[in-house]
């Protein structure tokens, strides 16, 4: 890329002008478009002290709005240009950059509407690349708009103007795949973080879920007769309340509940709205395991109440009946679509006799 469009990345460079002043002086807030318009003015007549210090002071208020700029192109004939920001300027210890995407080519574009429309798609591109991407993932998608961008305003740059039409309409539809391949990798990615968001807050959630339950069933102890353990010591403990065996039923619902959307992760078959934002993405998860624990709960309520025939309690043993209730919490947890189906049918119809998959809730 040529020296004179490309944008310098000489720290040396830098230090002259100056990045690093933590609150420049200036009259009011500088926007991208205002820096591509002093930029133009000062590539003019680069020895013009006054255009320089102009250009310096405009550009080191941008970035500590904005971030230290990382990669810019600047057309030679007009105002306009294309950068990306790493936010914060000053990177503290395990903070991760934030990438943005700034464009002006207002002036650049308007004789050409295919150009604008493929820059306006990876404008808009750039822009969720900087919301929803993190760490490495973030650089390789926004260096890839980057790079589509450089070329589209080459096309309209005068000195780096194809000389033929049908070599221009090759560049766009090269350009235009690009683009279309770098959204792909963008979706995948994003939805790979927004998984990865998604799990961590089902485990947080799985871990809050046994602190409260915990709580809750210890709350009721005080408050009504119901004991931990079954008043005759196990025998009929289909017709007994026992707390712990009810506590230990909403775990294995939530950790069924967890087992199902890691196995969802592993086949692909899990979608996650990854434009939600990270934090909804987390709370929703974190929401999952308790929803298998509801469910695990609701089937051994169902099952010892005798609202659910489907299956035979074994009364013989006691050990088999703990593990009996704790397989039932688990599959209840595992696959929501067949426990809501099971429970919806308990108005007195025949149960649906389906297998627990790893369908989706």
């Amino acid at each position: 890329m040529d020296d004179v469009r490309s944008y310098p990345t000489d720290r040396s460079w830098w230090t002259q002008l100056s990045f690093r002043r933590s609150a420049p002086t200036r009259a009011r807030r500088i926007t991208f478009a205002d820096l591509a318009r002093i930029h133009h003015e000062w590539r003019a007549d680069p020895n013009d002290a006054a255009l320089s210090s102009r250009y310096t002071d405009a550009l080191a208020a941008f970035q500590h709005d904005h971030g230290e700029i990382d990669d810019a192109y600047w057309c030679l004939d007009r105002p306009s240009g294309i950068a990306v920001t790493i936010q914060p300027l000053r990177r503290a210890a395990g903070t991760r950059p934030r990438y943005r995407f700034h464009r002006e080519t207002a002036w650049a574009t308007q004789p050409d509407v295919r150009v604008t429309r493929l820059l306006n798609a990876s404008d808009e591109l750039g822009v969720r690349v900087s919301q929803v991407l993190r760490g490495t993932s973030a650089r390789v998608c926004m260096g890839l708009v980057m790079s589509s961008s450089k070329a589209l305003l080459g096309l309209v740059d005068a000195p780096s103007q194809p000389e033929s039409a049908n070599e221009r309409s090759e560049i766009l539809k090269e350009e235009e795949q690009k683009l279309r391949a770098t959204e792909r990798e963008y979706r995948r990615t994003a939805t790979r973080q927004a998984q990865l968001v998604y799990v961590a807050g089902a485990l947080v959630g799985a871990i809050a879920l046994t602190a409260l339950v915990l709580l809750v069933l210890w709350l009721i102890s005080l408050r009504t007769r119901l004991m931990w353990l079954p008043a005759d010591g196990g025998k009929g403990a289909e017709k007994t309340v026992s707390l712990s065996l009810l506590y230990l039923c909403a775990i294995a619902g939530g950790l069924g509940a967890i087992v199902s959307l890691i196995a969802r992760i592993n086949m692909n078959s899990c979608t996650v709205d990854f434009e939600a934002g990270r934090g909804v993405t987390f709370a929703l998860g974190a929401l999952r395991p308790a929803l298998g624990a509801v469910f695990g709960i609701a089937f051994y309520a169902a099952v010892v109440s005798g609202l659910l025939d489907l299956f035979k309690v074994p009364t013989d043993d006691e050990t088999k009946q703990f593990y009996f209730f704790l397989v039932i919490a688990f599959l209840a947890g595992f696959s929501e679509r067949w426990a809501r189906d099971v429970l919806v049918d308990l108005d007195g119809g025949k149960p649906p006799v389906t297998t627990p998959g790893i369908g989706p809730a």
